[in-house]
């Protein structure tokens, strides 16, 4: 009967540590499911604006660095000191 009573304790035990293990994994995909629908939303937002021409101007100067013709692009270059 002891031995009955230990190897339910045992296999309790461990089902309980696997149930924990589960519930950390759920938490965890639980984590990277809202991480994944904050960038579609965002990726959605940018979609929305792709008519947008101010908005394709933005990105073109703050992406690509692109500037306008007849304007004059400064890049200012930090010496390391010695």
């Amino acid at each position: 009967m002891a031995t009955a009573t230990l190897a339910l304790a045992v296999f309790f035990g461990f089902r309980e540590h696997s149930i924990a293990q589960l519930h950390g994994e759920i938490h965890a995909v639980q984590n990277e499911q809202a991480e994944v629908e904050t960038t579609i939303a965002d990726l959605e937002a940018r979609l929305d604006r792709r008519d947008d021409l101010d908005y394709i101007e933005y990105l073109a100067r703050k992406e690509l660095g692109l500037i306008r013709p007849g304007e004059e692009k400064y890049i200012l270059i930090h010496e390391p000191q010695q």
